[in-house]
């Protein structure tokens, strides 16, 4: 194959990644991307099309590492977001077969997929093609994954098919009539009486303890004011409360005896000290019931720093799910949000509701916040399950 056309494929799989995570645009972008895998004349031409996918979906990573890092070299961003790419594009190259059979198509697709989503692989596994089976059916819980998951494996054996025009068409009607109809049937669970989510925009938790004072007055005084007005779960965003210190919950100490008076619950997003200078991305839980969420999956790099003495500490098999007010609630912080493997270890508990603790302190209006909240809602509402939601953005503009 002649290398002045490896281009043209790196450039399919970024227009199909930029399509499917577009606030515009719809997830069935994603069904193209195996046929274009099955329809790649060599290896190195199918991990381009699934670099492109990558590189266009993950867009926003080399204008987001400076603001974490701000004293590193913005070079380490390019780098990251390459190599994030490259390890996802990965097991679709090996999984690859020149001259490959329709079945054989099949099974290198879901193999990939499969792969690419669960640990080890899927600790980075956001945009993951499998996502739209929220979009698609919702309601369905693992049914509705694993049909997503054939559909997609089916539309790269369609391109080995002996008609493959026919065959990816009848599939993708077929497909897609299925969808309109557990659509035009699923009616959207409702949240629970009482249960709410604050949205901040406060920016990153503040270095000096009177400026951290001032966050804590202003969030307790908001707080406060759900309470009298008779909510019952208060959700606040990831980290929103820094490091959880016994002076931060000497601060709290009034805000948690009115909740316990009002027989509420506050679920605080916090950092949980877990010795030296590591902790767990987590969650306190005040009030009626007492507790914490602890946080499976940090943010590589951006808080799960192995080798690091500073880094949030990974619990990646963990359940993530608590019992609050009579309710199972499954919680994802943050990162989690973009992944799908954790809520569904979180979903063999049947949770009844989901909670979703962001901060995405670093910015307001980029992509990756707008694919964050697609990926998490497409999820809850895969399993057709409320989602409660909490995010914290960049401080506001006057």
């Amino acid at each position: 194959m002649a290398l002045a056309k490896f281009p043209l494929w790196l450039a399919a799989g970024a227009t199909l990644g930029y399509l499917a995570w577009h606030p515009e645009a719809t997830q069935w972008w994603v069904l193209l991307m195996p046929a274009l895998w099955a329809a790649s004349r060599s290896r190195p031409a199918a991990f381009l099309a699934w670099l492109g996918y990558y590189l266009a979906g993950a867009r926003d990573v080399p204008a987001i590492y400076p603001v974490f890092f701000p004293e590193s070299w913005p070079g380490w961003g390019v780098a990251i977001w390459l190599l994030h790419a490259a390890i996802l594009a990965t097991p679709w190259a090996i999984l690859w077969r020149g001259g490959a059979s329709p079945r054989q198509a099949f099974i290198g697709a879901a193999g990939a997929l499969a792969v690419s989503a669960l640990p080890p692989l899927g600790i980075l596994g956001w945009l993951s093609p499998l996502l739209l089976a929220g979009e698609a059916f919702p309601g369905t819980g693992w049914a509705g994954l694993g049909l997503t998951l054939a559909l997609l494996a089916a539309m790269a054996g369609s391109v080995r098919a002996r008609h493959p025009w026919r065959a990816g068409i009848a599939l993708s009607s077929i497909a897609i009539t299925g969808s309109l109809a557990l659509n035009a049937w699923h009616i959207p669970p409702r949240i629970p009486l009482g249960w709410t989510g604050i949205d901040t925009a406060v920016g990153a938790y503040p270095k000096g303890r009177p400026a951290a004072f001032q966050r804590h007055q202003a969030l307790m005084h908001e707080v406060e004011s759900r309470l009298r007005d008779g909510a019952k779960v208060i959700v606040l965003p990831e980290e929103v409360a820094g490091l959880w210190r016994a002076g931060t919950q000497f601060w709290w100490r009034d805000t948690e005896a009115m909740a316990r008076k009002a027989n509420a619950t506050l679920i605080l997003g916090a950092d949980l000290p877990a010795g030296g200078e590591r902790f767990i991305d987590g969650a306190v839980i005040l009030g009626t019931t007492t507790g914490t969420l602890h946080g499976r999956v940090p943010m590589p790099v951006g808080v799960w720093r192995p080798g690091q003495a500073e880094s949030g500490v990974p619990d990646f098999l963990g359940r993530g799910t608590a019992q609050l007010h009579g309710i199972t609630v499954a919680a994802s912080i943050c990162y989690e949000d973009y992944l799908v493997y954790p809520l569904l270890l979180a979903s063999l508990d049947r949770p009844q509701l989901i909670v979703s603790l962001a901060n995405n302190w670093f910015a307001a209006d980029l992509a990756a916040v707008w694919i964050q909240r697609r990926s998490i809602e497409n999820q809850t509402r895969l399993f057709g399950r409320p989602l409660v939601r909490a995010v914290n953005l960049a401080t506001a503009r006057p």
